[in-house]
């Protein structure tokens, strides 16, 4: 093995620079995992109701809160074709009997309609802000509603002879308290309606068309068989119609308390632990050893 000695030799190789170390080769990057492009999927819907369709106004006839509000339905029925079909011909028959003018009657009609619909109006309005301030007032404008239907029916019914005529003042007296029960039915019992079966869609809309099929199948079975009967006995049978969605809206404003009593107690049993129960009997909250 050849030694070097020499001292130039041994400063030129002192020069040289050292031999950089072999550079390794660059890390490849590592592969992705393959996958598989996954088509873009619609959401997923919601779980069925439990009835669709005709089946959901089916089962909506079970309801005790329907049945409760399809009385109301059958007197609000009733009532609109009561007013049609027996007090306009009483109104007619009145003005041409008791005015100077007969041929004016029909118009006296329309005057006594459009009283009607301007006290619908603003009973409408009225029962609308109690709504919003009060709880309970939906409800009891609807019991309102019912007197509003049974003071005509009433008065009706007491008319004495065949051929009974009625004063203008109180015709004007029994279309505006028509107009109370027309408003009554039209804002909140529809209200009332959505309030009560809001849970679910099909049971909702199934609501809302069996509250339109009631009230007005009573209505075309009213023209059909008021036509043939005295304003009496056609007013005796609204005024039944009325006494039971009277009764009817009562039981419902009554429950509908109970049970606004029991959901107001929850926050008490939360905090102390105790029970309650919601029953026909007032509402008793136990905790500990005493009751409330």
């Amino acid at each position: 093995m050849h030694t070097c000695t020499h001292a130039a030799c041994a400063t030129s190789h002192a020069a040289e620079p050292a031999a950089e170390p072999a550079a390794e080769p660059a890390a490849e990057p590592a592969a992705e995992p393959a996958t598989e492009t996954t088509p873009h999927l619609p959401p997923v819907p919601r779980a069925l109701p439990r009835c669709s369709g005709d089946l959901a106004i089916l089962a909506i006839l079970l309801d005790r809160r329907m049945l409760l509000v399809s009385c109301y339905n059958i007197a609000y029925g009733l009532s609109t074709a009561l007013f049609p079909s027996q007090v306009t011909v009483l109104t007619k028959r009145s003005f041409v009997a008791t005015s100077e003018t007969p041929e004016l009657a029909a118009a006296a009609v329309g005057w006594m309609y459009a009283v009607s619909g301007a006290s619908s109006a603003c009973v409408a309005a009225l029962f609308a802000v109690l709504s919003h301030r009060y709880l309970a007032a939906r409800r009891w404008s609807l019991c309102i509603g019912s007197i509003g239907f049974l003071i005509p029916s009433l008065r009706l019914a007491a008319l004495p002879g065949e051929t009974p005529l009625l004063p203008s003042a109180e015709l004007f007296a029994l279309f505006i308290s028509y107009g109370t029960g027309v408003a009554a039915w039209q804002g909140s019992c529809m209200a009332l309606v959505g309030d009560l079966f809001k849970g679910d869609a099909a049971e909702h809309r199934g609501a809302f068309a069996h509250l339109k099929l009631t009230s007005g199948a009573a209505t075309s079975i009213g023209f059909v068989i008021f036509s043939g009967m005295a304003v009496q006995a056609a007013a005796v049978v609204t005024l039944c119609a009325n006494v039971a969605g009277f009764i009817a809206m009562l039981a419902l404003v009554l429950s509908e308390a109970r049970q606004l009593r029991f959901h107001q107690a929850q926050p008490i049993l939360k905090e102390y632990g105790g029970s309650a129960s919601c029953s026909s009997s007032p509402v008793h909250v136990h905790v500990g050893e005493s009751t409330l």
